[in-house]
């Protein structure tokens, strides 16, 4: 009995480890989370006499917008750190969580430094509302579960390798759509990744980041059980790059999140070369001010420790209103940063990719 029957044997019998029965539970956790950061960020700038600046509301709303998709974010990074229950779907209790990095990225808006702030972050209180959740005392009313596109159900039944399709994809989609990673989803243009089909001296392309929900060829995924997704797990554990593959990093656009990233990849390229393109944003101030962007006046190490590896083959700009990303909830192509892509390791024929990203503009998506 060969190896690769016992595996998808194995595989057969898996699921995707999600209750549905707990997401009251759940969204109560992130509606509170969000709901105690916005009322620090409101202190905070009431004790710094700062509420009297223009569109005061309406400015906080925005904040609190962002702060869903910072939400799925927090909850990537403790994933990554090991500091995530993944039975509960939840961060463990009593470990960091909301980063006040981001939060004082806000309050700079209002020329406001927290650090500086003498009232802190209420700790205590995000850690009742942790525990309360663990130990599902309080819950909220979660909103209907969603159904994925029709890109994304002939997706999912093609690589599919167990036995409940419709559990399981259910399951797969409630878990994202509490997240908040619908709105963290953009991917590379199939278009793009299919250059690399059994053509320009390479036989395919690999996502490193995404899910069964957002991918066109092979992929990672944050979640283990994915693999009955047709996952090759998570980037931090994936191992196995060919040099006939081109291998596409479009991470979540984090900070800290794109620093571990280019960590490990740089640590991967030393050990071997492949072919990479990493999609980053335009976040380093010596960037922003060279391009004539607006200077945030942020450090970005992820640009840096790529740009300046040994590995650098070349990088361009991509302007956010000439190259699009798609959607795959929506079926649309989305307009949404400025960012760099950057090749390393082994040449790839970046100017193609350029050239048919670009037909890509303003067209009507697939």
């Amino acid at each position: 009995m060969n190896n690769n029957y016992l595996w998808n044997n194995l595989i057969s019998r898996m699921s995707i480890q999600f209750s549905i029965e707990d997401l009251p539970y759940l969204y109560y956790f992130k509606r509170e989370t969000i709901q105690l950061c916005v009322s620090y960020i409101k202190n905070v700038l009431k004790a710094s006499h700062r509420r009297s600046i223009p569109h005061f509301q309406t400015k906080l709303k925005e904040i609190e917008i962002d702060l869903y998709d910072l939400f799925c974010r927090w909850n990537f990074t403790s994933l990554f750190r090991g500091l995530f229950d993944v039975d509960r779907c939840l961060p463990k209790e009593n470990t960091p969580f909301i980063m006040q990095s981001d939060l004082n990225y806000y309050l700079s808006r209002f020329q406001v430094s927290g650090d500086d702030s003498f009232i802190e972050f209420p700790l205590a209180e995000f850690q009742s509302i942790l525990s309360d959740a663990h130990l599902r005392t309080k819950s909220s009313i979660p909103p209907r579960i969603m159904y994925p596109s029709d890109v994304q159900h002939k997706r999912l039944t093609s690589i599919y390798k167990g036995s409940d399709f419709q559990q399981d994809s259910t399951k797969l989609i409630s878990r994202y759509q509490y997240f908040g990673g619908l709105n963290n989803s953009l991917s590379v243009p199939n278009t793009i990744l299919n250059l690399f089909a059994n053509q320009n001296g390479f036989q395919s392309s690999h996502e490193l980041f995404g899910t069964p929900l957002n991918t066109y060829t092979s992929f990672c995924s944050p979640f283990a059980d994915e693999q009955i997704f047709s996952s090759h797990g998570s980037f931090f554990q994936f191992s196995d790059f060919r040099s006939d593959t081109v291998y596409f990093a479009n991470p979540p656009f984090d900070d800290v999140f794109c620093n571990h990233v280019s960590d490990r990849l740089l640590d991967r390229l030393s050990q071997g070369l492949f072919a990479l393109i990493v999609i980053i944003p335009v976040w380093d101030t010596e960037e922003q001010k060279k391009l004539g962007l607006k200077d945030f006046k942020l450090p970005f190490m992820c640009y840096r420790k790529l740009v300046q590896s040994p590995y650098l083959i070349s990088e361009t700009f991509l302007e956010k209103d000439k190259f699009p990303f798609y959607n795959y909830f929506t079926q649309r192509h989305v307009y949404i940063s400025n960012t760099h892509l950057i090749n390393l390791g082994l040449p790839v024929d970046t100017d193609k990719i350029v050239e048919e990203w670009k037909k890509l503009n303003r067209t009507k998506s697939i």
